[in-house]
């Protein structure tokens, strides 16, 4: 029996090891006599974190991970243009690269300022 995938494209990347996933599904309506498009969210596990905001990636279901995460991030299919183009800035200036919304050192600086 296969496994259920999705592909998808990642909305969020805020929570440590998980990214949220929404997936767009065209169904045909019956009653309208149209093509209906539906969106779900669901919420991936990323162990490395190696997804970003607007990345294009492949989900498959598997064993529940907390109570509303039960799908894991299969393969990245496409990467975001604009994410690659500031690793690319970052790695020209000689800085680390970053991880986007993974980077806490900000959050805790503005932290301690109040």
């Amino acid at each position: 029996k296969a496994m259920k995938t999705f592909v998808g494209q990642v909305v969020s990347t805020r929570m440590q090891k998980t990214a949220v996933v929404m997936v767009e599904r065209v169904k045909r309506n019956i009653r309208l006599n149209k093509w209906v498009k539906y969106r779900k969210k669901f919420k991936a596990h990323d162990e490395e974190g190696l997804c970003n905001t607007g990345d294009e990636v492949r989900i498959r279901i598997s064993r529940p991970f907390s109570k509303t995460k039960a799908w894991t991030v299969e393969e990245i299919l496409k990467k975001n243009p604009a994410v690659l183009y500031q690793q690319k800035l970052a790695q020209q200036q000689g800085q680390q690269p970053n991880q986007g919304a993974r980077d806490f050192s900000t959050f805790a600086s503005a932290a301690l300022r109040r």
